[in-house]
């Protein structure tokens, strides 16, 4: 599921189920998807919490056993909404959840969607702030104020 409109994101083959533990899954197309490297690689890696029931015979085939938004079984338009926009070369993006959605809730805190939009905000007031690395420790301090609170 890729939702953020900024173009510096890569974008990375995905295991919805980690291949490491629901090896039985791996090949299964289903189970794949596309992603940008935040988050498969940052954020979901190996974590399964968002499966309900992790039992052999549980149904993974089907939307309901996913708290996240499952690209495959899932319209993640029902559950978020995307508005970008574009001014030359500077793109803002802002997330939000639709109608109070569970799924769209519990996505939207897994993949730290709030970041996103974040973000692409300082990108466009200081395009040169596009990755923490570059932030000051007080920026970094102020960001993670913000987060916390809810901004």
């Amino acid at each position: 599921m890729s939702l953020h409109g900024g173009g510096y994101f890569m974008i990375d083959r995905e295991h919805v189920l980690p291949k490491a533990k629901y090896r039985p899954f791996v090949f299964e197309i289903w189970n794949l998807s596309v992603s940008c490297k935040r988050c498969n690689m940052e954020l979901k890696r190996e974590r399964d919490a968002f499966v309900v029931d992790k039992s052999a015979t549980a149904p993974f085939q089907d939307s309901g056993n996913y708290r996240i938004i499952h690209p495959n079984f899932d319209e993640w338009e029902a559950h978020l909404a995307r508005e970008t926009i574009q001014l030359n070369r500077s793109v803002m993006t802002k997330i939000v959840v639709i109608n109070d959605s569970t799924k769209g809730r519990y996505t939207f805190d897994f993949f730290k969607l709030q970041d996103l939009t974040k973000d692409s905000f300082d990108q466009v007031q200081n395009p040169s702030l596009i990755s923490s690395e570059n932030l000051t420790e007080g920026a970094l301090e102020a960001r993670e104020l913000a987060r916390a609170s809810g901004q």
